[in-house]
C-alpha cells in the first residue's frame, strides 16, 4: 500500500473513532482476497495508553457509524471513503 494512501487511510479511521466515541478499532483490507492491511488504531485500554493490536477482537454495534460500514467493504473503496483515492 502507497505510503500516502496509508496516512490518509489512518486519519479517515481515527477520525471516524473519535467521532463513535470508542477507545480504538482493528482494520483488515483484503483486495480479491489478499490482505493489504491488517493494524489496530487507538487503544484497548485508556487509562493505561495501552494500543490495540491488529489482532484484537472488537465487539460489533449497529450504535457506532464507524462500526456499521463493514456492511460496505464489498464495495470498492471509493464508496467507504471516498476521499482516500
Amino acid at each position: 500500500m502507497k505510503k500516502d494512501l496509508r496516512q490518509r487511510l489512518d486519519n479517515a479511521i481515527q477520525q471516524s473513532i473519535a467521532q463513535a466515541q470508542v477507545p480504538g478499532a482493528a482494520i483488515a483490507l483484503r483486495i480479491n482476497g489478499q490482505p493489504i492491511l491488517a493494524t489496530g488504531i487507538g487503544y484497548r485500554d485508556l487509562q493505561q495508553t495501552i494500543a490495540l493490536p491488529a489482532e484484537a477482537h472488537c465487539a460489533v454495534s449497529r450504535r457506532h457509524p464507524l462500526l456499521s460500514r463493514v456492511e460496505q467493504m464489498t464495495q470498492p473503496l471509493k464508496v467507504f471513503g471516498p476521499h482516500l483515492h
